[in-house]
């Protein structure tokens, strides 16, 4: 994750965390799989060109590109690992590329113990964008408590409710089986 958050941080620090979080998850990708950088341009405004050029499978949601799903800034690119998570109500996203736990938490169970975040926020030297100040993350990488995780109000300490990014406004609003089969209707509902 060090090498593929080279590019790090978020170019435009108004709302770039997603854009920023797609081009690591991407160069991550390309390193781990292909051994390799991006066989296209992973600037990050390219994707956020791509970003407005491509709808997504659920519509246009009326956010900030043309592929968003809601009325956010706008990601919609998921990977087995790692992943993109959104914090403090919709307003920011980290990667997270691992948790520490005490066995394979994909089984099920209150097993995680800590989660290994990167913040776009800040580059290698642990610096925001300049002019900016720390907002999340002391460092670029840091290693938060599932306590803390699920307590801090900048993290996932509150119920999901910012005005500015809703629920999905599609029809279906989007959620992904199974999600649907185990009575949760919506992919995110209040947190």
């Amino acid at each position: 994750m060090y090498t593929a958050t080279n590019h790090w941080p978020q170019e435009n620090p108004n709302n770039w965390c997603g854009i920023a979080s797609i081009q690591a998850i991407q160069v991550y990708d390309w390193l781990y799989y292909d051994g390799g950088n991006p066989r296209w341009d992973n600037s990050q405004d390219a994707i956020h060109n791509r970003l407005n050029t491509y709808s997504s499978p659920w519509g246009s949601g009326g956010g900030y590109v043309t592929s968003d799903i809601s009325g956010d800034f706008g990601t919609t690119v998921s990977h087995d690992d790692p992943i993109t998570l959104m914090i403090k109500e919709g307003e920011h996203s980290f990667v997270i590329d691992g948790v520490y736990a005490t066995s394979d938490p994909s089984l099920g169970g209150d097993n995680i113990g800590s989660i290994d975040t990167w913040d776009s926020w800040l580059d290698h030297n642990n610096n925001p964008p300049k002019g900016y100040q720390k907002l999340y993350n002391t460092t670029q990488e840091e290693v938060w408590s599932l306590t803390d995780w699920t307590s801090l109000s900048l993290l996932w300490g509150q119920g999901y409710g910012n005005p500015s990014d809703p629920e999905p406004d599609t029809s279906n609003h989007y959620y992904v089986p199974p999600f649907n089969s185990y009575g949760v209707p919506h992919h995110w509902n209040t947190y």
